[in-house]
């Protein structure tokens, strides 16, 4: 008990920024945090700072009028349309403070997370909110507003804060995902970002570990280390290739999209030979990766119409032990992971490449992933209603917990509800995103 009253203390007297949002924002104000967090900059929030049990209210305004050396105020159509909110106490509070500050001194910073306008708020003297230098947290601007917000914060917090430089560094990287949204979206580029994808793919497919003979002579040991060690070269050779197909296939369009799903069978060649079995699945796990790596992408971008090309019939790869199949049917995680709990391990693996290439937060990722697993799953449910081969499902969308700070989903709700809300008959999100064979909302629960 005396540990855990010092180290509230001592997290009590910690300077900080305090970050004031409503609930609706809370993916944007994930990404902002991550963005103070690069920086080495403390940070105050409702959902991570108070404990079980506190006096929520009374927290607040500590962390407001003693600890917080900057007050970030996030304001969005979401806060703007709230009548009454939890934030509009904050402000209030953070204007009362603000009001007995030395004129001139930078502590209220407003930043957008849409184009709309900075409310007016009345802060005395004949000042309101949008008289104020504001920041820029959405679109292509969010790299360089981000390193300009990290850099102010830091000389108000001198010591305390990070190194300017220190931040610009920490940041810079994003910068290069904006370079690339912006070669993707402009038509003009598209040919060279193919020929870069087709140089990646072409050099993994050169890899020793897919080239080698898949005739292993040896105990099932032997046999096991050997597919693991080719395993693990597969993976990290296949890295510069899966960050572009996630940039490709999160800011893509049609002609890009089309491209993807061209490269995807070639990627998954089917290996007319003998030899061990877990060997020859493993020439085809580039195409796996390709092909989750740009669904789960699509999905974090909530581009529907995309999802449910990958996902239909139309694309399909050559099996060796079934002949031509929907490449949703086909190309299982099994193929990279047979000795383990390979969705587990296709999501760990795929959250390490993405997360930081796309800058998505963990929950970004978790419910993309999980919308992704779960469309999958009920695509493969389809096919097998009409008399399909398909492998085994994966499982439904949960992820288990192996510590107190994993994610934890549940999954496939938020899809039912929006078929649901579709209504009968042949809802729009299953006509989108799964196999012509299913028509009905029963096939999605």
């Amino acid at each position: 008990m005396l540990l855990r009253s010092l180290l509230r203390v001592a997290d009590d007297l910690v300077q900080h920024v305090f970050v004031s949002y409503v609930r609706e924002d809370s993916e944007a104000v994930d990404r902002l945090c991550e963005v103070l967090t690069e920086a080495g900059i403390s940070y105050w929030r409702d959902r991570t700072s108070l404990a079980p049990g506190d006096a929520w209210k009374a927290k607040i305004r500590k962390a407001i009028r003693s600890g917080s050396l900057v007050f970030l105020a996030c304001f969005s159509d979401n806060s703007r349309a709230k009548a009454k909110s939890y934030m509009n106490e904050e402000l209030t509070l953070a204007v009362e403070e603000f009001r007995q500050m030395p004129p001139g001194r930078t502590w209220l910073i407003p930043v957008r997370l849409d184009d709309g306008l900075i409310p007016k708020w009345d802060l005395g003297a004949g000042r309101t909110f949008d008289d104020y230098n504001y920041v820029d947290f959405f679109g292509q601007q969010v790299p360089a507003q981000s390193v300009s917000l990290a850099v102010t914060i830091s000389r108000i917090m001198g010591n305390q804060g990070s190194d300017p430089v220190v931040a610009r560094a920490a940041i810079s990287d994003s910068a290069e995902t904006v370079s690339l949204s912006s070669q993707i979206q402009d038509p003009g580029q598209e040919r060279q970002l193919f020929d870069v994808l087709r140089r990646a793919a072409d050099q993994l497919l050169e890899l020793p570990a897919l080239v080698a003979d898949v005739v292993v002579d040896g105990t099932p040991q032997v046999i096991e280390a050997e597919f693991t060690v080719r395993r693990q070269r597969v993976e990290e050779a296949a890295r510069p290739l899966l960050k572009l197909t996630a940039n490709l296939a999160y800011w893509g369009r049609p002609s890009t999209d089309r491209y993807l799903t061209n490269l995807i069978p070639q990627l998954a060649p089917s290996p007319r030979r003998d030899g061990t079995a877990h060997l020859l699945n493993l020439l085809r796990a580039p195409g796996s990766l390709l092909f989750h790596c740009a669904g789960v992408a699509m999905c974090a971008a909530q581009r529907d119409e995309a999802v449910g090309k990958l996902l239909g019939e139309d694309l399909r790869v050559d099996d060796p032990y079934a002949g031509e199949l929907p490449a949703v049917a086909s190309l299982h995680a099994d193929l990279l992971y047979p000795d383990r709990d390979a969705n587990r391990a296709l999501h760990d693996y795929l959250a390490d490449v993405m997360r930081n290439e796309l800058t998505l937060s963990d929950r970004t990722f978790e419910q993309a992933w999980a919308r992704w697993n779960y469309l999958t799953a009920v695509a493969c449910s389809c096919l097998r209603t009409a008399g399909a081969h398909t492998y085994p499902p994966r499982a439904y969308l949960q992820i288990t917990s192996d510590g107190p700070g994993d994610p934890y989903v549940t999954v496939g709700k938020g899809l039912r509800r929006e078929i649901a809300q579709q209504g009968e008959p042949a809802p729009a999100a299953c006509r989108r995103m799964l196999p012509r064979q299913c028509r009905s909302p029963r096939h999605c629960g």
